[in-house]
């Protein structure tokens, strides 16, 4: 390896006070082996390439080709094998970094940061980033499955640029929702349940008083409310951090589940879903941003892909 002149290191500065073109001048006169058509292929004038030739070796202090009489075909000398293999890498970095900058002030790379409740992650990947992944490849996500208050902090402290909450965030009036979206609940059991309630095209609150349920944490205070509100005691036998545990429950034949809507599509051979017949029986999710707070590129794309997303829906 050559390195009385030429270091590496040396060549990255150097490419920071030297313009990048005359590093691609010599790529292309030691690629091509001559001046004359290397000058043709840049479209520029033989003396001028030559004189630029001239003055690289004399930035780095290096004779980069042979000289001689009889040469007619352009050899590199140790240190011009060196530079060679050496400026490929330099312009190549240069030329990534430049693509990166430019996706990334475009918005078609970067990071999409998101908070979100649990209950709401499959929705949201199904129904909105797997689209948005497929119109913007390079976009990567990065997704963390909070409580409420840690989407909370997670927002206001920058580390979540867009929140997906199941139930109102601390400190409302510090966060702008976007939209909001309402799931009805409904109430899975096994297709070999028990239950008679169970078996009814539309269930009541009544007919549940003395169904063994399994509620996920999102949905519980909400069902237990409802519960309270038309005074029934409902048989609580589990209350499970998420929604696709109480359906283990109804799969297996213990309890029935109550879940949103959405969750139907889970278990769907050996699960079956009815509706309840409760009008304000509902869970809420909200989209939502930090007020007054500018957005990255990358998260302005995706809210007009989600917007649109809703207008064509």
């Amino acid at each position: 390896m050559y390195s009385e002149s030429i270091q590496l290191d040396d060549l990255q500065r150097e490419g920071v006070s030297m313009d990048l073109d005359y590093y691609r001048d010599f790529m292309t006169i030691a690629r091509v082996g001559t001046i004359a058509e290397a000058a043709r292929q840049l479209r520029i004038a033989q003396p001028a390439l030559s004189h630029r030739l001239k003055q690289l070796e004399e930035h780095l202090n290096a004779p980069l080709i042979k000289t001689g009489r009889g040469v007619r075909k352009i050899e590199l000398t140790e240190a011009g094998e060196y530079l060679y293999e050496r400026a490929q890498y330099l312009l190549s970095t240069e030329d990534n970094l430049k693509r990166e900058v430019t996706h990334r002030v475009q918005g078609t790379a970067g990071i999409l940061k998101v908070s979100l409740s649990p209950s709401t992650a499959m929705m949201f990947i199904r129904d909105y980033l797997v689209p948005f992944s497929r119109t913007y490849p390079q976009v990567q996500h990065r997704l963390n499955e909070v409580t409420i208050n840690e989407q909370t902090n997670q927002l206001l402290a920058g580390e979540s640029e867009i929140g997906v909450a199941n139930a109102p965030l601390v400190y409302p009036d510090l966060f702008q929702i976007l939209h909001t979206e309402r799931e009805r609940l409904l109430i899975a059991s096994s297709r070999q349940s028990r239950w008679n309630a169970s078996r009814q095209p539309i269930v009541s609150l009544e007919a549940l008083r003395h169904t063994p349920l399994a509620l996920s944490r999102g949905c519980a205070p909400i069902f237990l409310d409802a519960c309270h509100k038309y005074e029934i005691t409902p048989s609580v036998l589990s209350i499970c951090t998420t929604r696709t545990a109480a359906l283990i429950w109804a799969r297996e034949n213990r309890a029935c589940a109550i879940v949103p809507e959405q969750e139907a599509e889970n278990f769907s051979n050996e699960v079956y879903y009815t509706a309840l017949d409760v009008p304000d029986l509902y869970v809420q999710k909200s989209f939502v941003i930090v007020r007054d707070r500018p957005l990255t590129k990358v998260a302005q794309n995706f809210l007009d892909f989600y917007n649109l997303t809703l207008a064509e829906t």
